[in-house]
């Protein structure tokens, strides 16, 4: 008993040690987002973890706001999702990562399409050997144009230009097996949760 007690203090503890990083988060981004000539909405925004570490604070931009992943998915015109990184990460690593995500939440029929996808996004990511802490990372998505990454409003490479990337993208976060469950519903806009789940019991 006291073994659990003490395991729900230090979780306790850690979460408490975050929050100043997500107060941050919910003050970085701003309100709207303007992308070829057409205004955004912050639909929501969030800090990736991995154990108790922050590596990157995210937002994603729509026309309209969604509160569900098929809403987001489903919703024409341009999107955006921008980054900050919040300590140093290897951009090799944050491309692995993200290839890992687009695949784990691809539709078996869309394989294919979307191993030349992954393709795609690791090229993109050889062209820095890391984003810094405080760097800028998003990319936008316009109709017709396709999608453009930009390091510190720096375009890297190519648009890319299929029409099934922007999906197989956003799948990353909102998609049947996000990268973190917590994180998908903040960009869905969810309000976040106390951490209650550590009082309980």
């Amino acid at each position: 008993m006291l073994t659990v007690r003490w395991m729900k203090s230090a979780l306790l503890a850690s979460a408490l040690a975050t929050t100043p990083l997500l107060a941050a988060a919910e003050g970085r981004f701003e309100p709207t987002a303007q992308v070829a000539g057409q205004t955004l909405q912050l639909n929501g925004q969030g800090v990736r973890y991995r154990a108790v570490i922050a590596l990157y604070e995210i937002a994603f931009y729509t026309p309209v706001k969604a509160t569900t992943a098929e809403q987001l998915l489903a919703q024409p015109g341009a999107k955006r999702v921008s980054f900050v990184a919040s300590r140093d990460i290897p951009s090799d690593q944050l491309g692995i990562a993200m290839v890992r995500g687009m695949r784990e939440n691809s539709d078996p029929s869309r394989q294919a399409a979307v191993a030349g996808f992954m393709d795609k996004l690791s090229r993109i990511f050889s062209t820095e050997k890391k984003l810094a802490a405080g760097q800028t990372f998003r990319f936008d998505y316009v109709p017709g144009k396709g999608t453009t990454f930009f390091v510190d409003n720096v375009q890297k490479g190519e648009a890319v230009t299929d029409a099934g990337f922007i999906e197989a993208m956003l799948r990353i976060w909102v998609g049947p097996h996000p990268v973190d469950s917590r994180l998908k519903d903040a960009l869905l806009g969810a309000p976040r949760k106390a951490a209650d789940a550590l009082h309980q019991g």
